[in-house]
């Protein structure tokens, strides 16, 4: 009997080591995950974009190919003669527009081209920013056509 007793001392001694060793493993192991994630977190700043940048990103996204920012030229707010006259003066088939910059911008995002009659008209009121992907050539001469 005493040797019964002394046998489940030494087998509550080993399980009681066993669980703290677990539980040490455990904790370390979190440990070190959790310092990754800081590291990780550390290492990729977060980058903050404008309204405008977030929605020009939103217009590449969405694949328009023709995408401009509008702004008056005196840097003013957009009023409703301002989004009328650039509505009635871009292509029919421009597929969004956002107003942007605290309404100091509109961001379009077209499929179909910019002629350069429709840049030129609106180029008289507004400052034409181009963010197009298309082909680098075609691009030069739409930004000729802004500047005249």
């Amino acid at each position: 009997m005493q040797e019964n007793k002394s046998y489940k001392k030494v087998l509550r001694i080993a399980l009681s080591a066993f669980c703290l060793i677990l539980i040490s493993i455990s904790l370390a192991c979190e440990s070190s995950l959790s310092q990754k994630n800081s590291n990780n977190a550390n290492t990729s700043p977060e980058v903050k974009l404008t309204s405008v940048e977030r929605d020009i990103k939103s217009m590449q996204t969405a694949n328009f190919e023709y995408i401009f920012v509008f702004r008056r030229k005196d840097g003013g707010i957009l009023d409703s003669e301002d989004k009328t006259y650039l509505k009635v003066n871009s292509p029919a088939d421009t597929n969004r527009f956002l107003l942007s910059d605290d309404d100091k911008a509109v961001v379009a995002g077209s499929s179909y081209e910019f002629k350069p009659e429709n840049l030129e008209k609106l180029g008289k009121r507004f400052n034409i920013e181009n963010y197009s992907s298309v082909k680098k050539v075609e691009n030069d001469n739409v930004n000729q056509s802004i500047n005249k």
